[in-house]
């Protein structure tokens, strides 16, 4: 059980850190528009730390 959520934990990281790099990609080249990858952003950092 123990290691089920910790590998789903993992895979929460990894969706943070890459909705994060999309985040910075769309200031830099696309700034109107960057707002459309913070809920995923936010919530994929949340679900990893087990704040929802």
């Amino acid at each position: 059980m123990e290691q089920a959520k910790k590998k789903n934990k993992l895979m929460w990281w990894a969706l943070g850190f890459l909705s994060l790099f999309a985040c910075i990609y769309m200031i830099m080249f696309f700034s109107n528009f960057f707002w459309i990858t913070l809920p995923l952003l936010f919530t994929s950092f949340a679900m990893a730390m087990d704040g929802l």
